[in-house]
């Protein structure tokens, strides 16, 4: 037996111990490598679901019926829901698939989606789901739109289409560290129909975009306001965090 066979017929026999897909620990029982890709139990342990009460616009939690901000000024989404709170593991790994192009993540960080989707919208698969576009120059930079991919997750699992009416034809600086104030005015032109789309595909339909995390809203409303202002007749959102 040569020593590649050999080496092969040994790694079927005794495979490797699974890793966790983000912190590297090992995980327990060599039949994980037959699930794909997971996280170990102290990194889901460190991932922190959002839980009720939330507002009922925007998911903000510990909030009232409708927190501050809502009541302050209105969304142009109808409401929004998030997976878990951008913090611990789920930062960690949002950050990973973003920034280091960890893609393995993406079927684990789908299945948050999936969970979140069923929790609030139950058996609804009237929704078309869109993700959040990316300008092309930072799409062609990163390799690949993560919510584009995690957006893919849902339809396949749920059997929901997936359109893309969108695009992003303005390239900004990240707004992850500005005020609510300076995002908005940030997002005024920033999207547009996408011309491969059309705004008969648009005109009554309900939408779900989703995107990796929400913070302020404004990106989430800029869409909105497009898809609203071609005939949709609701704008659901769907994040992985809050």
């Amino acid at each position: 037996m040569s020593r590649t066979w050999r080496g092969t017929a040994l790694g079927l026999l005794f495979p490797e111990s699974p890793r966790c897909v983000l912190c590297g620990g090992a995980l327990a029982g060599w039949w994980r490598v037959l699930r794909g890709p997971e996280l170990c139990e102290q990194c889901l342990a460190g991932v922190h679901a959002v839980s009720e009460p939330m507002c009922r616009v925007c998911g903000r939690v510990r909030q009232g019926a409708l927190c501050a901000d809502c009541q302050r000024e209105s969304h142009v989404f109808f409401t929004a829901r998030a997976y878990a709170h951008y913090d611990g593991i789920a930062e960690q790994a949002i950050k990973a698939l973003k920034y280091q192009g960890k893609r393995e993540l993406i079927p684990i960080i789908g299945e948050w989606l999936v969970e979140t989707y069923v929790r609030y919208h139950g058996d609804d698969r009237h929704m078309l789901v869109a993700p959040v576009p990316l300008h092309p120059v930072k799409q062609k930079r990163r390799g690949f739109n993560q919510a584009e991919e995690i957006a893919l997750v849902l339809s396949a699992r749920l059997r929901l289409k997936t359109a893309r009416p969108l695009a992003r034809v303005r390239l900004d600086q990240s707004q992850t560290t500005v005020t609510r104030e300076e995002r908005l005015r940030a997002m005024e032109g920033a999207f547009a129909l996408n011309g491969d789309f059309g705004a008969d595909a648009v005109r009554g339909r309900e939408f779900l975009l989703v995107d990796d995390v929400l913070t302020t809203g404004g990106t989430a409303d800029a869409c909105a306001r497009v898809l609203f202002q071609h005939g949709a007749v609701s704008v659901h959102v769907l994040t992985v965090a809050r």
